[in-house]
């Protein structure tokens, strides 16, 4: 997973203005969601879990904010959007993720369904 972002912050590095570097890139995706691991201990708990994994996702945000400068090289007036492009995109592969698992999961129990409503 880590490797795949990085090929994708590696791949949007020119079109922001940054410098392609796969090893920064790597360096980069390794250690901007540790919050979100970390936060995701507090998933344990019920109620607090979400809150938790928000503020851990936000920092997340901001840590890659804070380090496409310094990994990257990428301008002042390019961060809002090459952070922007990285979430978004990673936001819509996640749900093309879930909707296919989902799908197969529904899949699955539906057929599980009809063979136990089958005549005998």
């Amino acid at each position: 997973c880590v490797f795949l972002i990085s090929l994708l912050i590696n791949a949007l590095a020119p079109t922001f203005g940054s410098t392609p570097d796969q090893g920064r890139a790597f360096q980069l995706a390794a250690y901007y969601p540790t919050p979100v691991w970390v936060a995701g201990i507090a998933g344990l708990i019920p109620l607090l879990g979400g809150l938790v994994m928000l503020v851990g996702a936000l920092y997340a945000i901001y840590e890659l904010y804070v380090g496409l400068p310094k990994l990257m090289k990428t301008p002042e007036d390019k961060r809002v959007p090459y952070v922007a492009s990285i979430v978004v995109i990673l936001l819509l592969i996640g749900a093309v993720i879930w909707y296919v698992v989902i799908g197969m999961m529904l899949h699955g129990a539906m057929m599980g369904a009809a063979a136990l409503s089958a005549p005998k």
